[in-house]
């Protein structure tokens, strides 16, 4: 399994109740994503966000986070990043404790 972790920066102005429905509105799309397993949203502060996601194969997490960029549901989740404000990661999951 693969976990991807994207930490982001919300562009000047979003507010975080609009993200959380952007990010919601996104979910239809990534549940009929081939690999996708499931995802959780983290605040770091106001303006700074993770994303986690997990998915069966890394080529399934960059595949849809393509095609993300283009679908009209993901449109405001989308414009609510600050390009230069993501950093991504695909590390493989090793072993999970509960």
């Amino acid at each position: 399994m693969i976990v991807e972790i994207t930490q982001l920066k919300l562009v000047k102005g979003a507010s975080p109740q609009a993200f959380i429905k952007a990010v919601e509105k996104t979910q239809p799309f990534l549940q009929k994503q081939s690999g996708y397993i499931d995802r959780e949203l983290l605040k770091i502060a106001d303006d700074q966000w993770v994303d986690l996601l997990h998915w069966k194969a890394a080529d399934d997490a960059k595949r849809a986070g393509k095609a993300m960029m283009h679908d009209p549901s993901c449109a405001d989740f989308v414009k609510m990043i600050d390009p230069a404000g993501v950093t991504m990661i695909f590390p493989e999951q090793v072993k999970v404790w509960k």
